[in-house]
């Protein structure tokens, strides 16, 4: 797995755990955010995860 790959999953990781937090940003924040980092890493990858 490369570096970028396993950066990928520990900020995905990250996202999930402050939703379950209630971070003050509104889950539907964080969920686009989410969006958009699986956008990012199909295009750099080829495939979502």
């Amino acid at each position: 797995m490369s570096n970028l790959h396993n950066e990928f999953t520990e900020t995905r990781l990250r996202l999930e755990e402050l939703l379950g937090e209630g971070d003050e940003r509104s889950a539907g924040e964080l969920a686009a955010s989410m969006h958009a980092s699986d956008l990012a890493f199909a295009e750099q990858f080829g495939n979502a995860p």
